[in-house]
């Protein structure tokens, strides 16, 4: 990931709790300080997975 990204991460402290999951988020993210959410690939990328980072607060976590 680039510099500025890992600074951002660890603005608050170096200690942060990640969670990823390739399409379905299981209850760790609950508690996560940054979630790692699953892209599918397509044919431009050969189908190679890609990652989106972001906080839970930036998006909505729904329980099933």
């Amino acid at each position: 990931m680039p510099r500025e990204t890992q600074v951002m991460l660890d603005a608050d402290g170096s200690d942060v709790v990640f969670a990823g999951a390739l399409f379905l988020c299981r209850s760790g993210c609950m508690a996560a300080d940054i979630v790692c959410v699953g892209i599918p690939g397509d044919e431009a990328r050969a189908g190679k997975l890609r990652g989106a980072l972001l906080r839970p607060s930036d998006g909505e976590i729904v329980r099933d």
